[in-house]
C-alpha cells in the first residue's frame, strides 16, 4: 500500500471548503474540530493510527463519518441524533464534537469491520449531470445505449433515466435539461466492493454515506432505491481495467458509453492507467454503426468555488471531446456549457 503523503488531521480539515460550501454546517464542524484534536495527539489520535498510512485517496475522513452516522440511522446515539438533520435532529452543530468523539472512541473495537472497504457516496444527483453526456452520445449517433459504469457501486447512476420524471430532477440544473429520448438497452457496471441496494443493509450503508445535512439528498437516494428495485441492473465485482477489456467493445447497432464518476482522484493510478489503456484499444472498433463514448463526471481542469467538476464526453470513431457541463460534487448546480 502506498503511503499517506498527509496528516490524519490535514486529511480531515483538507475537507472542510466543500462540507461548508455544501452546505453541510455540521459535517464542516466535525471535520474542524476532529483536524484540531488530532494536531494535539492525545486518544483519538491513538485510536486512529492503524489508518494513518492509508494513501489520502481513500478519503478516511468520510469514511469515518459515514460509520458514526450509520450508528445514529441505526438509533444507537440518540443524544448525537439530536444534532442531525438525517434523522430530524435541529440543534445546531456547536456541541455536537464530544458526542461524536465519545462515540468514536466508545466503540473502538467496531470501527475496523465500519472502516473496511472503499467510500461510497452514492449520490443520485450527479446522474442529472451524467445525462447530458448519455442525452448527447444517443443524438449525435441515433442509436440506443449500452451502458457501462467503472465504479458502478449500488448501480443507482445506471438508472439515471429512471429519475427524470421525479421532482428534484430539474431542480438540479441552471438551465431547462434536454428531454430527448435516449433509450437504454443494457445496463452493466463493475465495483471492487458493490453494494446491493434492495437489501436492508445495503440500504443502511449507502445512506450512511450521504452527508447529514443534506436531508433532501437522502429523500432522493431513498427514491432511487426504490427504482432500483424495478429497473434491473447486472453488477461484477472485479477491477475495472479487467472488466472493461471483457465488455467494452463497441457493438452493432447500440452506442457503448463507458462512464465513472468522481474515480480519478479516489483510485489507484495503475489502475486508472490501465483503465485508459483498455478503452484506447477499444476505439480502434468503434464504426459509426458501433460508436464508442467515454462520458466523465471528474474535478475539472480549472475549477471554480462551488463548481469543481466537469462533465465531459468523448465519442468514437473521431475522437471528438466536449466540455458538457459543470457542476458541484454532487451534482447540483448543473451548468451546460453551449457548443
Amino acid at each position: 500500500m502506498l503511503r499517506s503523503t498527509t496528516s490524519l488531521a490535514s486529511r480531515f480539515r483538507f475537507l472542510h471548503p466543500n462540507l461548508a460550501a455544501g452546505p453541510a454546517p455540521l459535517y464542516a464542524h466535525l471535520v474542524a474540530r476532529a483536524a484540531d484534536e488530532l494536531d494535539e495527539g492525545g486518544r483519538l489520535w491513538e485510536l486512529l493510527q492503524p489508518w494513518e498510512d492509508e494513501p489520502d485517496r481513500l478519503l478516511f475522513p468520510l469514511r469515518l463519518l459515514a460509520a458514526v452516522h450509520r450508528w445514529v440511522l441505526a438509533g444507537d446515539l440518540p443524544e448525537l441524533a439530536e444534532h442531525y438533520p438525517s434523522v430530524g435532529g435541529d440543534l445546531q452543530p456547536d456541541g455536537s464534537w464530544p458526542l461524536f468523539r465519545e462515540a468514536v472512541l466508545g466503540r473502538a473495537a467496531d470501527l475496523p469491520g465500519e472502516l473496511a472497504g472503499v467510500n461510497q457516496h452514492n449520490e443520485v444527483g450527479r446522474s442529472a449531470a451524467l445525462s447530458l453526456g448519455f442525452v448527447e452520445a444517443a443524438r449525435r449517433t441515433g442509436l440506443p445505449l449500452r451502458i457501462l459504469e467503472v465504479g458502478t457501486s449500488a448501480g443507482l447512476l445506471l438508472r439515471w433515466d429512471g429519475y427524470r420524471e421525479l421532482p428534484w430532477w430539474d431542480e438540479l440544473f441552471e438551465a431547462t435539461p434536454p428531454r430527448y429520448p435516449a433509450r437504454v438497452v443494457e445496463r452493466r457496471g463493475c465495483d471492487l466492493d458493490p453494494v446491493d441496494p434492495t437489501t436492508e443493509k445495503g440500504a443502511l450503508r449507502l445512506r450512511s454515506f450521504v452527508w447529514a445535512d443534506l436531508v433532501e439528498h437522502l429523500w432522493m437516494l431513498d427514491e432511487a432505491i426504490e427504482i432500483a428495485c424495478r429497473i434491473p441492473v447486472e453488477i461484477h465485482e472485479a477491477d475495472g481495467a479487467d472488466w472493461l477489456d471483457e465488455v467494452a467493445g463497441p457493438r452493432r447497432g447500440v452506442t457503448t458509453v463507458v462512464f465513472h464518476s468522481l474515480m480519478t482522484a479516489s483510485s489507484d493510478p495503475g489502475s486508472l492507467s490501465a483503465m485508459s489503456e483498455v478503452i484506447g484499444r477499444k476505439v480502434a472498433e468503434a464504426t459509426p454503426e458501433s460508436p464508442l463514448a467515454h462520458l466523465r463526471f471528474e474535478t475539472g481542469r480549472r475549477p471554480e468555488p462551488g463548481r469543481l467538476v466537469e462533465v465531459r464526453l468523448t465519442t468514437w470513431p473521431g475522437g471528438e471531446e466536449r466540455l458538457l457541463a459543470t457542476a458541484d460534487i454532487n451534482g447540483r448546480r448543473v451548468r451546460p456549457v453551449a457548443g
